[in-house]
Formats: C-alpha cells, structure tokens, sequence
C-alpha cells in the first residue's frame, strides 16, 4: 500500500497544472504563484502529516529520524531549483513550456537513476576498486565545473548531449518549438 500511495503522490505532483487548472484556473502570475504556494503547503503538510503514523507503529526516535530526514531533504531541494532554473535559462525554455520539460525531466531521471543504481551496485558487488574509479569520476567532473567560468555561454550545438541524440534522430534546433517533436517538409525532427 506504501507503493501506492508514492505512486499517486507522484502522479498527482507531476500532473499538478493539469490539477490547478481543474480546480481553479491562474488568471495572473500572482494567482499562478498562490496556487504553487497552496500545493507546497499541501506537500509539506501530507510530508509531516507522515510522521504522525511513523510514530504510533515505530515510536518517538524513529519520529525524529523521519522529521529530521524530511526537513534535511527538503532544505536540499532548494539547489534543484537553481539547478532548474539555470538550465532553463541557458537553454531559453520559456516559461509556458518548463512545467512540460521539467515533468520528462523528472520521469526520464527516475529511470535513468534506477538504472545506473542497479548498474553501479552490481558493479561495486563485483569490483570493490571501481569505487576508486567512480570517486575520481565524481571529483574530475567537480573541479571542471568549478574551473568553468560563470559568465560562460552553453553552446548548445557542441555539447555531448546534442551531438549524441543527433546519431540517433535529427534534430532541429533553430527556434523554440513547443512540442518535442515537428514535421518539417514531411519529415520529422527532435527539439530541443
């Protein structure tokens, strides 16, 4: 029942503007930012609510575990939204279409991380000295985007992403299309 009830919250989350606009629909930016602030209350309130089952069945440390986990994960959150943004920004999403991307986004992360946690743990299981391998992975890729500089520009036709979906489907990257795929001169193209 567990798996259930994460399933719809996600579900409910992912497909929340569909939500917002069968309850109440945003006539103005302010009403659009009353609504998120009422759904980050309905989550914050149903996180915590949590708590109130954990401790009648596992007591009061347990409790205190959770609410602090909850409001550690929570305070973390806050750097995927300027993760969001910049992304957003450097690859001129507009604004009506970020809800769109970001829910792929998500959906795409959820497996890509169930797949590379499988993978790396039987690797681990396997070769204990590849978690040398995967720590200088982690720290390379660290020091190079501190080395960066801030004001530099994404060059979104060189990065390895556009050039690897590129051998797999054409893309078309000359304007901001509102759909993940167009038909131009009958033939299909990848966004971006």
């Amino acid at each position: 029942s567990f798996t259930v009830i994460v399933v719809t919250g996600i579900s409910i989350d992912l497909f929340s503007d569909h939500f917002h606009r069968f309850f109440k629909k945003a006539k103005t930016a302010r009403d659009s930012f009353r609504l998120e602030v009422i759904w980050t209350a309905v989550w914050i309130s149903v996180g915590i609510g949590f708590a109130i089952p954990i401790y009648y069945a596992l007591g009061e440390t347990k409790t205190i575990e959770y609410v602090t986990a909850y409001a550690l994960e929570k305070s973390l959150s806050v750097d995927n939204l300027i993760v969001f943004i910049l992304i957003f920004t450097s690859l001129g999403i507009s604004h009506v279409l970020q809800h769109r991307v970001l829910m792929w986004g998500i959906i795409g992360a959820i497996f890509m991380r169930i797949g590379f946690i499988l993978a790396g743990v039987s690797l681990l299981e396997s070769f204990h000295w590849m978690i040398y391998v995967l720590g200088a992975v982690l720290l390379f890729t660290s020091i190079r985007m501190i080395m960066k500089k801030e004001k530099e520009k994404l060059e979104i036709e060189r990065s390895f992403s556009v050039r690897f979906l590129r051998k797999i489907i054409p893309l078309d990257i000359s304007e901001n299309h509102s759909s993940f795929i167009v038909k131009k001169q009958g033939k299909r193209y990848g966004t971006i």
